[in-house]
């Protein structure tokens, strides 16, 4: 916006006039980065550990239900719960 201001208050579109503004925005855009990469990067790993955790959860569920099926007397269980 200050680059914007800058040339409308003097009608010309040099580079002392916008250079200012684009040094703001780059400056905003570096810090944004700084704070969105690790932010991703922490994201991606503790989703891939919260998956984690919940394949191995339902392992273990399943094998359970397979171990109580058979503890009643029902024999083995296929794949399609016959």
């Amino acid at each position: 916006m200050n680059s914007f201001i800058g040339i409308a208050n003097t009608n010309t579109t040099n580079l002392a006039v916008v250079a200012p503004g684009i040094a703001q925005a780059l400056l905003a855009t570096g810090i944004g980065l700084f704070a969105a990469i690790p932010a991703v990067v922490f994201y991606n790993y503790f989703q891939t550990q919260i998956t984690g955790y919940g394949s191995r959860s339902e392992g273990f569920v399943g094998r359970a239900h397979q171990r109580d099926l058979q503890a009643a007397g029902q024999g083995s269980v296929t794949a399609y719960g016959r």
